[in-house]
């Protein structure tokens, strides 16, 4: 069994759990022994895919998207759809393929203009609810009526784009369960994140006693920024009055400016982050904005550490003792402090978290879905 596939990106292709899921799902892709394209749509300080997946396919094509421009607001397109639709180069038109994947909603406009014999869209989550959610946390009242204005014009386009699909993947129950209503359902799948296989093979028991967390996602998505500063201000000097010698790993680009906040290192992009997860007695999740099922909860229960996080970041999850939820302050920090005392107690949640995600390790997630893009070429 061999397709022809064009792959439709944007944004940055790395240090993201978005990145991590592409990534990973080419990979699967290129091993499975189709033919893949990739057409990204990028700004100018976002990254291409690396170099390991491009050699790899039949084509990369790059495309730079210009500056930000007002006219961009007055379009009925969200700004993001604008950007992409005005910028589709003539080589992708002429192209054909069997299957042309949208990897994001923003990227449908483009992909419904190529040549193919089936279309799919990837909804990595509900772009109208998280937009409203971000406004929700925003100070300024015109960012959050301008969040309110682009999640009504993603509303609408989310609605054409599934109406022209084929197939649906959806990252989230909860959003499959909202959006996928007739006639769309019979054409919705569940897709979820999942995580390297290896983070299963990662000890329980750790070797070091020293008390660290982890928190993992870089600065420049407004939810991770967001969450960190209610965090380290909230929640952290709670956490340092119960446990002095806690530290706070945070692994990222972008995190400069909160620098040299006490008890927290500031790490910087790691290509891979197994030994970080294998190093930390447990990992935060304090998300107030967003959508899908949040990638970075996912490798964390995988790795068998214990999960303390809002109900934003938990949200699609089983329920599991070692994926502790609360929005509350205080709660959050009784919850982080005990899991750095209790060693012990710690590592018999945290296998719990493991045993309740064991099926979404990556290799069973992407077989699950080539299974089902062959059943919709065929």
């Amino acid at each position: 069994w061999f397709v022809r596939i064009a792959v439709i990106l944007t944004r940055s292709m790395s240090g993201s759990g978005f990145a991590t899921r592409v990534t990973s799902m080419l990979e699967a892709y290129i091993v499975a022994g189709h033919e893949v394209d990739v057409v990204h749509f990028q700004f100018g300080d976002e990254r291409p895919l690396p170099a390991g997946i491009t050699n790899c396919l039949g084509e990369y094509t790059s495309v730079a998207l210009a500056e930000a421009r007002l006219r961009q607001h007055a379009s009925t397109f969200p700004p993001l759809v604008w950007h992409c639709n005005r910028s589709i180069p003539d080589v992708v038109r002429g192209r054909m393929y069997d299957l042309v994947q949208a990897e994001t909603s923003a990227t449908w406009g483009v992909a419904a203009q190529m040549s193919a014999g089936a279309r799919l869209l990837t909804l990595l989550d509900d772009d109208a609810e998280r937009l409203h959610r971000l406004g929700k946390t925003s100070a300024s009242r015109v960012h959050r009526v301008m969040f309110e204005v682009s999640a009504r014009k993603y509303a609408r386009w989310q609605r054409r784009a599934m109406a022209g699909a084929d197939q649906i993947w959806f990252v989230s129950q909860v959003e499959l369960a909202r959006l996928a209503g007739e006639p769309l359902a019979a054409n919705a799948r569940l897709v979820p994140n999942g995580a390297d296989d290896a983070l299963w093979d990662i000890p329980i028991h750790l070797e070091s006693d020293a008390p660290e967390l982890l928190f993992v996602g870089p600065s420049r998505y407004q939810p991770n920024l967001h969450g960190l500063k209610w965090f380290l201000s909230e929640v952290w000097p709670r956490v340092i009055a119960a446990v002095p010698s806690a530290r706070l790993r945070v692994v990222g680009e972008g995190w400069e400016e909160l620098d040299r906040t006490p008890g927290v290192d500031f790490i910087g992009w790691r290509g891979s982050l197994l030994a970080e997860y294998a190093r930390s007695r447990l990992v935060i999740a304090p998300l107030f904005a967003g959508g899908g099922t949040k990638l970075k909860v996912v490798e964390a229960m995988a790795a068998g550490r214990p999960v303390v996080a809002t109900p934003v970041a938990a949200e699609g999850f089983v329920e599991s003792a070692g994926l502790i939820i609360s929005d509350d302050p205080d709660r959050f920090a009784a919850a982080v402090s005990r899991c750095l005392n209790d060693i012990d107690g710690s590592n018999r949640i945290g296998q719990t978290n493991r045993h309740a995600i064991g099926h979404l390790k990556w290799s069973a997630v992407w077989d699950r879905a080539l299974a089902d893009l062959e059943r919709l070429v065929r």
